[in-house]
């Protein structure tokens, strides 16, 4: 495994991450499979005293519940930057660079019960006390805004060190562990690097004609061999399976009823598709998000938006709101799940002290999904899909048609008998349809049932095969806030936007419509999109995420 990186240590924000959104999923992949050939292992060295890992919670912990937002006891605040820099009534709690010369390490140092801070209750362990006080000489750095890490702007440049290596974070990698005086491992021999590639890639281990070419020698042989593996139509089947268990795909509904979803599997090759034909990761995201706006004429775009109602659906319920407001709730949860790798559930029912996402960004965010409908369109042109669906389908709706032609010759002969019957009575032109039934099975007795028999399992079984698709489609409209997460209780009308914190300032209102947030997620301008799925692709090749 890689030697483990603190989330904030600078070195990760400029590590080569551009923010751009738009390579094809097979360079990504490719870039990281050539890690595999030997990482050490050891831990890494120390690194600076962190404000989000080390002094924040700490602060949290001994100290906010006197000198927070609520409370600011000898006017001492800590929550925020400016007021614990200017200090309190008794002097400068904070001195930038001198630790020694701080009131708030003298305090929490103290043992005398008039001054020692807290003045009640756990008192700050040595090793914190050294954490606060490296910080302080360290320069007390404190964002200007108290922004979480990941939504900061785009990584700064950071020159690749020298080295030896090819690739340039195998040089990253080096750096860190010649810093650290930690010896590699050797690097890993032809057959294991093989094994180590087919599994990642197919999940499966290669066959003796795919070890042959490891008989040669040369510095190309590696990089032919991921390129033919990563053109293996296997390898969308396998690396398809991380991406539906984060996008939560299931092929029935849940709940008592678990209704079977028949096509489902649209999404599902859409997937697979997308891997092995490189798409673009910011096409990718938009389809989901809003392909049936941006590409309405193109049958993957709107199966794509199956990703929006892929969660959890009571069909039984009989609180229609609810069901909507669960619908919702899904959507929005899973887009920042799926693509922001942050739980935006956590504010749907209040704000929460040290979360940066607050409640009016969480129905901010579902704002975008207001006006959405669960469907089952029929595509104008038929979908990319094996050829067998298609023949199945030809052969089912043929067979179905010449059955309801059939049934309805049986029902019509004797719509025709009771009018013709009842010709002299007024206002019995048209006869009720249980009275048309009992004609057919007097007629022809048992012919209904026989026919009705024969069709429940082509009904069945064509439902999987029709040209019809599982989307969601409908426009942006506002959403009101639920106070407590309650439909009962509801609050303001919140408009389509984004969360705050994620903002850099001036930036315009977003249009309310899906498209502004598909483009939003994908553009160079917010690269959380971008590092969470490096991320992602980092953990399912070495186990462990770049972020934890």
């Amino acid at each position: 495994m890689p030697p483990k990186i603190r989330p904030h240590d600078p070195q990760v924000r400029g590590a080569g991450l551009s923010g751009q959104a738009s390579v094809g999923f097979r360079r990504t992949w490719s870039v990281l499979t050539t890690l595999a050939a030997g990482v050490a292992r050891g831990d890494a060295p120390p690194t600076v005293v962190s404000y989000y890992d080390d002094i924040k919670p700490l602060f949290a912990v001994h100290c906010l519940k006197c000198h927070g937002p609520e409370k600011h006891e000898a006017g001492l605040r800590l929550d925020v930057r400016e007021h614990a820099l200017k200090g309190g009534e008794s002097g400068v709690a904070i001195l930038t660079g001198k630790a020694a010369e701080s009131e708030l390490i003298r305090r929490i140092s103290s043992h005398d019960h008039d001054e020692q801070m807290p003045p009640k209750g756990l008192r700050l362990t040595t090793a914190e006390i050294a954490d606060l006080s490296r910080w302080i000489d360290g320069g007390a750095r404190w964002p200007d805004r108290d922004d979480y890490w990941a939504f900061q702007p785009l990584p700064r440049e950071v020159p690749i060190p020298e080295g030896s290596a090819s690739n340039p974070i195998d040089r990253f990698l080096s750096a860190k562990l010649s810093a650290a005086k930690i010896v590699p491992l050797k690097d890993a021999d032809a057959r294991t690097l093989l094994r180590r590639a087919c599994f990642d890639l197919l999940g499966l281990p290669p066959t003796p004609e795919e070890a042959a070419p490891l008989l040669d020698p040369s510095p190309q042989s590696y990089s032919l061999i991921i390129d033919k593996l990563l053109s293996d139509s296997r390898y969308g089947e396998r690396w398809a399976r991380h991406w539906l268990d984060l996008v939560r795909y299931g092929e029935s509904d849940g709940y008592e009823d678990d209704k079977i979803r028949p096509l489902a599997w649209r999404y599902r090759d859409y997937v697979i598709r997308s891997l092995n034909d490189d798409k673009p990761y910011d096409r990718f995201v938009q389809e989901q998000i809003a392909g049936d706006l941006l590409w309405p004429d193109d049958p993957a775009a709107w199966i794509a938006t199956g990703f929006l109602r892929l969660g959890p659906w009571d069909s039984m319920s009989k609180e229609p709101e609810k069901q909507r407001a669960d619908f919702l709730d899904d959507a929005t949860d899973v887009t920042g799940a799926a693509f922001l790798g942050i739980t935006l559930g956590c504010a749907r029912c209040h704000d929460h002290k040290y979360d940066a996402i607050s409640q009016r960004d969480y129905y901010a965010m579902q704002a975008f999904f207001g006006g959405l409908e669960r469907k089952l369109p029929y595509l104008k042109v038929r979908p990319s899909e094996p050829a067998s669906v298609t023949a199945a389908f030809q052969v089912e709706n043929a067979a179905l048609t010449k059955l309801r032609a059939e049934r309805d010759a049986l029902l019509d002969a004797a719509r025709a008998a009771l009018v013709s019957e009842r010709s002299g009575s007024p206002g019995q032109e048209k006869p009720p349809e249980d009275a048309v039934r009992k004609r057919v099975d007097q007629d022809a007795p048992g012919q209904i049932d026989r026919l009705i028999e024969i069709m429940k399992p082509l009904d069945y079984s064509i439902s999987f095969h029709e040209p019809r698709a599982e989307t969601a489609t409908g426009k942006c409209l506002p959403v009101r806030l639920r106070k407590g997460g309650e439909l009962s209780r509801l609050g303001d009308e919140i408009a389509p936007g984004f969360p705050a914190a994620m903002l850099r300032g001036g930036e315009p209102a977003p249009k309310p419509h899906r498209t502004v947030l598909a483009r939003w997620l994908t553009s160079p301008q917010q690269p959380l999109t971008a590092r969470v799925i490096v991320n992602r692709v980092w953990q399912h090749h070495f186990g462990t995420g770049l972020v934890a």
